[in-house]
């Protein structure tokens, strides 16, 4: 089955379904932070609001009809409805690479790597760390 082409190929994008539409977003370089939506009844990808702070190698899970998006060297989670993003949680330890799923309500994430002086305490800032942290954040029911 041949289908739509990506209208924009990158590398380091992500995607998960929401309401049965596929939202790829993520990139790397000049890309990154891009979004965009597969409708599969029409075959047709359409260009969203790019994210108001970009991420790559984030945590996606789509949950009640929204998206959250986390991690990714940053320590916040998004979420979009309808073409809007807005910052609503914390991560504890901000990290990218980070493996992220949902069981019941909580948001749970694992593993990761820790690179920048805020989130190695104040190190080396070239410094990465590996870590074996698994948190849970409570996602609005």
């Amino acid at each position: 089955m041949r289908l739509a082409p990506f209208p924009e190929p990158a590398e380091e994008l992500y995607g998960a379904t929401v309401n049965g539409k596929m939202y790829v977003l993520g990139g790397y370089g000049e890309r990154i932070g891009k979004v965009f939506e597969y409708d599969p009844a029409s075959d047709r990808w359409t260009k969203k609001k790019t994210m108001q702070v970009p991420v790559h190698h984030q945590a996606m899970v789509p949950y009640n009809g929204k998206l959250y998006v986390i991690g990714g060297r940053i320590g916040h989670a998004f979420v979009t409805v309808s073409n809007l993003w807005s910052a609503m949680l914390s991560m504890p330890m901000p990290r990218h690479g980070v493996a992220g799923a949902v069981i019941g309500n909580r948001f749970h994430l694992v593993s990761g790597q820790i690179t920048s002086a805020p989130a190695g305490g104040g190190l080396d800032p070239g410094l990465s760390l590996y870590t074996g942290l698994h948190d849970a954040i409570d996602l609005p029911r």
